[in-house]
């Protein structure tokens, strides 16, 4: 969800910013981004979709323009005769266990209709229109359809969201990136992203990390994203208590976690920023190569918590991500298995799914 941008803010609008209290956003707060994602969504949607109201309905003339006609646009809890369009987010009425074509339930913003919940009924698109359709708790769509009473919408049609406008960087700044003598001076951008466990099951010597430090330094990335486990509390070492790592005189030394992560994985990735080739800068790094360690519910050394916060103070050295000029790129990455957890909650019809 996205945050507040005044200067009280402790997080900016999709990073953290400042130190805070994590898990301990209050109830109102929780509610106030639900709300708050719900009405940006919403006017996406209109925007996309080329939805809108009664009144503007009959002189609109572009609606061809937006794969066809839609009903009017009405809140969830509002009765009419005609057809209609709502938009609002999927709910599970049994509030756990699988979502079904019965259960299904679409909740109204806060401020426009006081959040109200109206019942979904899908009959009509499962056997006659025969749409596919793919619902989960939480998502937020359109739903064209009959609702005479206010109580229950029968559903006609879904529109299943609308995609974010896309990052856009000007001709003038790519270039400036790309052929820019402190920038790429002609060279493209290198990435490279690695998910862990970077070690075997039985083994505490993390060489699948090694060779792949040995990559980068031969390849030199301008970024490398790394998503843990880190230190995998799967792992048969981990699991028993007993961690372990060599010391000088090749003895194995029972160490905590922490420890683990600041020998395997820190030491590894400073090795790399000092480099033994190359001009350091004033911070004592050879590499241009920027690092980023994304946590999973898995780390012994990480929040068991989701959403996570984020790895600090882990490594002595290092840089803030910070490439210059690479503003119309974005990187997506998750520590939880999202598909996964939605699948747990799906149903489906007619080849679409109801998660």
């Amino acid at each position: 969800a996205k945050a507040s941008q005044d200067d009280d803010s402790h997080v900016g609008r999709y990073n953290i910013t400042k130190p805070y209290r994590h898990m301990f956003t209050t109830m109102e707060d929780r509610a106030k981004a639900l709300e708050q994602q719900l009405v940006d969504r919403k006017e996406a949607m209109i925007e996309h979709h080329g939805l809108t109201t009664e009144n503007e309905h009959e002189s609109n003339t572009d609606q061809e323009e937006h794969h066809g006609v839609f009903a009017p646009l009405e809140e969830v809890n509002v009765p009419r005769q005609d057809k209609l369009t709502c938009i609002g987010r999927i709910c599970n009425e049994a509030h756990e266990g699988r979502l079904n074509a019965t259960s299904v339930v679409l909740e109204g913003s806060s401020a426009s209709c006081g959040g109200a919940r109206i019942n979904v009924d899908l009959s009509h698109m499962q056997s006659t229109t025969k749409l596919p359709f793919s619902l989960f708790p939480g998502q937020i769509v359109a739903v064209e359809g009959m609702n005479t009473t206010g109580r229950k919408l029968t559903a006609h049609r879904i529109l299943e969201g609308a995609p974010p406008p896309p990052k856009t960087t000007s001709v003038r700044e790519l270039r400036q990136f790309q052929y820019g003598s402190e920038f790429q001076d002609g060279k493209p951008l290198k990435v490279v992203s690695a998910c862990g466990p970077f070690t075997t099951a039985d083994s505490m010597d993390y060489q699948p990390l090694v060779d792949l430090m040995h990559v980068i330094l031969e390849q030199e990335p301008d970024l490398v994203i790394l998503m843990g486990p880190f230190v995998d509390m799967r792992q048969e070492a981990v699991q028993k208590g007993n961690p372990t790592i060599e010391v000088d005189d090749g003895q194995e030394v029972v160490v905590s976690y922490e420890t683990v992560f600041a020998h395997k994985i820190a030491g590894l990735i400073e090795e790399v920023l000092v480099g033994s080739d190359g001009e350091a800068d004033d911070e004592g790094l050879s590499s241009s190569t920027q690092f980023v360690l994304v946590p999973a519910l898995e780390d012994a050394t990480a929040k068991w918590v989701y959403p996570q916060p984020p790895l600090q103070d882990r490594l002595s050295r290092g840089k803030l991500l910070d490439i210059p000029g690479a503003d119309g790129i974005e990187f997506g990455s998750s520590g939880l298995h999202t598909l996964e957890k939605l699948g747990s909650k799906k149903g489906e019809s007619g080849g679409g799914r109801v998660h």
